[in-house]
């Protein structure tokens, strides 16, 4: 109780003393007569004690003083005329207009603010206060933010368009031309993607990767005389220096992975297309074979199937010495006697019985098991149909168009052409040419 007391009678005394004071100020003496209301104790708060950080308003009478929490409602005052009120950039220093549709605040050149029409609509931005534009944009030039003066300017980018030097989220200038921009892996900015290139030479990595539960690379073209095309590039040398490239040199693999373990993943086959001849300029030419790769249990890749340049094929054969080469047994399945063969070819089947041949004229040749050529020591000369027979067989059991050679016993002997109309043997004698 005591110590309120004495607060309170504190509180007066220095009231008190704040209105003598006032009235020195004013008139020199202590005429509490001549004293305005503001100054007397009816109208006013007593003192500011307890008040921090609040403000002194008229009431809402218009009878007194208040104090009022910061930033609490203000009557409207009027400002205009008022250029030097305080210098701050607040709407209570507003000294002209009102605010609109499409208005920007803007310094009044006089320490004050004011609401402004941006001339022309709100893509010019003369009345914006962080642009500075003393110097008018021209053609080609871009905003671009001035860290120095904490300004937009408009400025020419170093090199034209192609490079971003005044940009912070984008690279200084492009590493590879023509390549598309991406996110970053940071996802701060983008960055020219060294993976998709048009027409350019480059020795940086370069990859497309789609990673996704079901994914398919389609190329669809809609034209009368184009089609899709997935095309491999090859060069010897470097960026600079580009080369031809040789005989030996692998121009590109198709491969086909697969996951061993759930991460990691391994070739399972792959195409592959390999220089196989000499490259020549005139003409123009790349000799390639192309090869059937497939990893067995065991190991790696192996070629399978490849066709050379030369048209030959081989299976389990990289080096074909005809048209058709194969390393290992050929199966064939039965067939019935196949439709005739153009002029000039000869169709190789298979029936019960064993191999045959037919021939352009409809002659079935077979089984060839019986068929091939015999090189025999044990006929006269010249052969009589008995031999023949011990030798090859009869005609009846050979079948008509049935051919072989047959060659006498010791040196300078003759060689004779058999051949049975499935009745008779017929031959020729054979010499040597000079």
């Amino acid at each position: 109780m005591m110590e309120r007391l004495l607060r309170d009678i504190y509180d007066a005394i220095s009231s008190l003393r704040q209105r003598i004071s006032y009235l020195e100020t004013q008139d020199g003496v202590a005429d509490l007569s001549d004293a305005m209301s503001f100054v007397q104790l009816t109208d006013a708060p007593d003192n500011y004690i307890g008040q921090a950080g609040k403000i002194v308003a008229v009431t809402a009478g218009e009878d007194g003083l208040e104090f009022v929490a910061g930033g609490g409602a203000l009557a409207d005052h009027d400002h205009s005329g008022d250029p030097g009120d305080g210098g701050t950039f607040d709407a209570a220093n507003l000294t002209s207009g009102a605010a609109a549709d499409g208005y920007v605040l803007t310094a009044d050149g006089s320490g004050g603010a004011a609401w402004e029409a941006v001339s022309g609509g709100a893509s010019e931005l003369d009345d914006l206060t962080d642009v500075d534009l003393t110097i008018p944009p021209s053609d080609g030039q871009a905003l671009v933010f001035d860290s120095g003066s904490s300004t937009w300017k408009a400025e020419t980018l170093a090199g034209g368009v192609t490079d971003f030097l005044d940009l912070s989220d984008t690279p200084a200038s492009y590493t590879y031309p023509l390549a598309p921009l991406r996110v970053n892996n940071s996802g701060d900015g983008v960055e020219d993607v060294p993976g998709i290139r048009l027409n350019a030479f480059s020795s940086a990595s370069a990859s497309i990767l789609i990673e996704s539960g079901l994914s398919r690379f389609t190329a669809i073209t809609k034209s009368n005389s184009d089609s899709p095309a997935l095309t491999l590039y090859r060069y010897r040398g470097s960026v600079e220096s580009a080369l031809a490239v040789e005989d030996g040199d692998v121009l590109g693999d198709i491969g086909f992975y697969g996951s061993y373990n759930g991460t990691n993943v391994v070739r399972g086959a792959e195409i592959r297309a390999t220089v196989d001849g000499t490259v020549t300029t005139g003409p123009s030419r790349v000799p390639a074979k192309l090869a059937f790769r497939v990893a067995p249990a065991d190991g790696n890749a192996v070629e399978r199937i490849t066709l050379r340049s030369s048209g030959r094929v081989g299976i389990d054969q990289t080096e074909p010495e005809d048209k058709l080469h194969v390393s290992g047994a050929v199966a064939l399945d039965d067939i019935t006697t196949p439709s005739t063969p153009s002029s000039d070819t000869h169709k190789i089947y298979a029936k019960s019985d064993g191999i045959y041949v037919l021939d352009s004229s409809g002659s079935e040749i077979g089984p060839l098991g019986t068929h091939i050529p015999v090189y025999t020591n044990n006929v006269s000369n010249p052969p009589t149909d008995a031999e023949l027979d011990s030798a090859i067989g009869t005609p009846a059991t050979v079948g008509a168009g049935y051919t072989a050679l047959l060659d006498n016993s010791g040196a300078g002997s003759n060689v004779y052409y058999v051949a049975s109309d499935g009745t008779n043997w017929w031959y020729t004698a054979m010499t040597k040419a000079t």
